[in-house]
């Protein structure tokens, strides 16, 4: 992932630099954010672990995609009024180290231990969020309750607050 991560950075800033948003970073934050959508899937199939201890890094990856649709969404409202321009290219090469930590840490947690990476992982969340905020790349509440299955939602909280105090 760290290669899709420089290649935005790298569109991001030949924008920055041309004053210009193009088409180009469309595809790169398209890719990176199916990332987290198949690492949500995996994390809801894996039944090796608990829900306790996928609930983290599957929270990390949501957010993570709601960031890029948000992203995505700028540039492509940049490219069609030409306004946000050059700020949008500028927004996204800040946040795209964070980005680059939190696939690190995902990754660790994937490979790793269970329940070993949990306060890198709240960190890495903790400090994109922030920058997200900084650079209006953070969903806002609205949005990222969009689409979500409430009925859905209500049953799954009541199973992770079984899960966490057993």
């Amino acid at each position: 992932m760290s290669e899709l991560v420089r290649a935005i950075s790298e569109a991001a800033l030949r924008m920055e630099t041309n004053e210009k948003v193009d088409e180009s970073v469309f595809p790169l934050i398209s890719q990176l954010r199916e990332f987290f959508v198949l690492m949500q899937e995996r994390l809801v199939a894996d039944t090796t672990r608990r829900t306790r201890e996928v609930f983290l890094p599957y929270l990390a990856a949501k957010n993570a995609e709601s960031m890029l649709s948000k992203m995505g969404g700028r540039f492509e409202l940049s490219l069609k009024t030409h306004t946000d321009n050059p700020t949008v290219a500028k927004d996204a090469i800040e946040l795209m180290p964070l980005f680059a930590n939190l696939c690190l840490v995902l990754d660790q947690f994937e490979g790793g231990p269970r329940g070993e990476y949990t306060s890198e992982l709240l960190e890495a969340v903790r400090k994109l969020r922030v920058k997200a905020s900084e650079t209006q790349f953070l969903p806002s509440i609205n949005e990222e309750l969009s689409g979500l299955d409430m009925k859905a939602f209500a049953r799954n909280a009541e199973k992770l607050a079984r899960a966490v105090g057993s």
